[in-house]
């Protein structure tokens, strides 16, 4: 969980800075990797979500301006990635994960900085807590 609490940090302040910053540009290649997690979703085709859903983490985080936050991120996912994969199996947990990302992606769409970064920071928080439990049993 100690894992999941650092990464929740550090994507809530690149959550900020990215709101802060994004451009039209970036906004719309955001709307487009969100409408493909949405698509598998829906379909309910999980390894292709979790690709996607990688994809506008990633964007986010290559995005939010600060190249120190990217490169430690980049190091601790190395060793969270599995974990965020294990959580989505619980469905009930897959369709909160979906539920945040909208809030997300609402936040960003009004430029809400603190919003954004309250709502990411417990998504990642709740990943950690469904993986907890996952490998607990």
């Amino acid at each position: 969980m100690n894992l999941f609490r650092v990464i929740a940090e550090l994507e809530a302040l690149a959550a900020r800075c990215f709101a802060e910053r994004v451009t039209a540009p970036l906004m719309a290649e955001l709307e487009n990797r969100h409408a493909l997690t949405c698509k598998h979703f829906e379909r309910r085709e999980l390894d292709s979500y979790f690709f996607a859903n990688n994809a506008v983490h990633e964007l986010i985080i290559t995005e939010c301006g600060n190249p120190i936050l990217t490169d430690a991120h980049a190091r601790l996912m190395l060793r969270a990635r599995a974990g965020r994969h294990l959580a989505l199996l619980d469905d009930r947990r897959w369709t909160e994960a979906m539920d945040e990302h909208e809030l997300m992606m609402n936040a960003l769409r009004r430029h809400d900085a603190d919003g954004v970064a309250g709502i990411w920071r417990r998504h990642l928080l709740n990943s950690g807590l469904a993986l907890s439990k996952q490998v607990s049993g």
